[in-house]
């Protein structure tokens, strides 16, 4: 993409309560001076349907090879009480990564254009690659293995 406009920019919202495969953590401090790939997923069985799709331990290795850029992922349509049914989904899989929890279902609020983009549903799990501004270069579904996430993502390391 050669052009960027406020359309094609991905608005991060606060990450207050975020959660690993070990519990809940309060605050998660979110690196705005890095490029990110910033991940929606659109509700728990979403991201069952992720990680089964995904080989155990590639998403967790796409963050420490790559470490310059702040990997983002925010899950929604989710409740305070679903975090047991996520935390224990994430060490089925043995994931070692954070989601941001959106309970106020915020960032689709704040992403719609690029969540929506033909206004007729939104996408359940998209990755987008951005630069250290939030404009938005590619796209792809991290880790799985039906999707050119690998490929899309060499072109900006």
């Amino acid at each position: 993409m050669s052009c960027v406009n406020d359309s094609n920019k991905v608005n991060l919202i606060q990450a207050e309560n975020s959660i690993t495969s070990l519990g809940l953590i309060k605050s998660k401090i979110i690196d705005n001076s890095k490029p990110k790939v910033v991940t929606y997923i659109g509700s728990k069985s979403s991201l069952e349907r992720l990680l089964e799709q995904t080989p155990v331990g590639k998403i967790d290795l796409i963050i420490k090879q790559n470490s310059k850029y702040e990997f983002i992922f925010y899950i929604d349509r989710v409740l305070i009480a679903d975090t047991s049914d996520i935390k224990t989904i994430l060490t089925k899989y043995n994931c070692q990564f954070s989601l941001v929890l959106d309970l106020k279902d915020e960032y689709y609020k704040f992403n719609k254009n690029l969540l929506n983009p033909m206004g007729s549903g939104r996408l359940s799990l998209i990755t987008h690659i951005c630069d250290k501004n939030n404009n938005v270069l590619d796209y792809a579904a991290i880790g799985s293995s039906m999707s050119f996430f690998d490929k899309v993502f060499a072109k900006y390391r």
